[in-house]
């Protein structure tokens, strides 16, 4: 998990064991507050701070609103620490059934500590926990007597990921209980379409349609169509089928719910081909096949001409 505090480029990098051996003590605390100390290393601008451990404190007094901590018999543990290139970096300690809003209390530790320690903004994070469970936390950093708060960062990988997930569940729902293979083609296929008309910009479209060419060439119909919203010269539409210039084609995908057994390299530039053939005659021409692990197999055409660079995705659903 990443922070960040804007107003003096400064940032937090705590791993998830970490963040997790604080959930469980403050959890396993309440209704009392817990707390303890964090060891790390600074990156080289001392921009970054990055928390790696958490040292427990051996002498404690909390309550349901206190918490205090001291440093004896820990004189061995930040030996050991130091020698792993770590130092101490701050503080964190539990609000039970309250906000992660600082009191006057911790501004005033903070003062203390910065005193002992002798370092530049050392950090205190806050962690709130409600019902046994832990409902919220928040950093902060000690600078010229007060406590400024940091913000979290995204984490573009972790809400992909988080979307990949809930997108295959929906998959998964479809191939349970929809039995006839047409109609469940066709569900999964929609759930593509919703998807990207979801997480696309407004400048792209996304439908089933047929793509045609200046010259008259036509495609069969493709699952999935990305083209261009606003540039597109014209689109034809008659009884339900979409006819889309190439020229405003983007992408398409072609959505298979399982491609079983090994697909070997003459396979795959068989199966390439399949698919290139259902495009106008000047792109099924000119293709290359482009490998790549996973369930994704690409099949990328380099284009000269109007189209741009093509790319083809093909999905493979696959049981888990």
């Amino acid at each position: 998990m990443k922070y960040y505090l804007a107003s003096d480029d400064l940032y937090i990098e705590i791993k998830a064991s970490v963040f997790n051996q604080i959930k469980l003590q403050a959890e396993g605390e309440y209704p009392n507050e817990n707390g303890g100390m964090l060891a790390g290393r600074y990156s080289a601008d001392r921009h970054t701070v990055y928390i790696e451990k958490v040292v427990v404190p051996v002498e404690k007094l909390t309550g349901r609103t206190t918490f205090m901590r001291k440093t004896n018999g820990l004189e061995k543990v930040w030996e050991q620490l130091s020698q792993e290139g770590l130092r101490y970096v701050g503080e964190w300690h539990s609000h039970p059934n309250g906000s992660t809003q600082y009191s006057g209390s911790d501004l005033a530790a903070m003062i203390d500590i910065e005193k002992e320690v002798a370092i530049e903004n050392p950090i205190l994070m806050i962690v709130g926990v409600r019902g046994c469970r832990l409902s919220a936390l928040t950093f902060y950093c000690y600078k010229n007597n007060r406590l400024l708060e940091y913000k979290k960062m995204i984490d573009l990988r972790e809400l992909f990921n988080g979307l990949q997930t809930q997108m295959l569940a929906s998959f998964n729902v479809d191939r349970v209980f929809i039995e006839h293979p047409g109609s469940k083609g066709d569900a999964t296929e929609q759930r593509w379409i919703d998807f990207l008309r979801t997480y696309l910009p407004d400048r792209y479209k996304v439908d089933k349609a047929i793509v045609i060419d200046s010259t008259g060439n036509v495609s069969e119909q493709m699952d999935i169509v990305i083209y261009d919203a606003i540039y597109t010269p014209f689109i034809f539409n008659q009884d339900g089928f979409m006819y889309i210039p190439a020229e405003s084609v983007y992408a398409v995908f072609e959505v298979k719910q399982d491609v079983k057994g090994y697909i070997d390299y003459a396979a795959l530039e068989e199966f390439q081909q399949g698919l290139l053939n259902a495009f106008p005659g000047h792109v099924a021409g000119d293709g290359r096949v482009v490998s790549l692990p996973g369930n994704l197999v690409y099949l990328v055409y380099e284009d000269y001409a109007p189209l741009g660079l093509l790319e083809i995705i093909v999905s493979l659903l696959q049981k888990s």
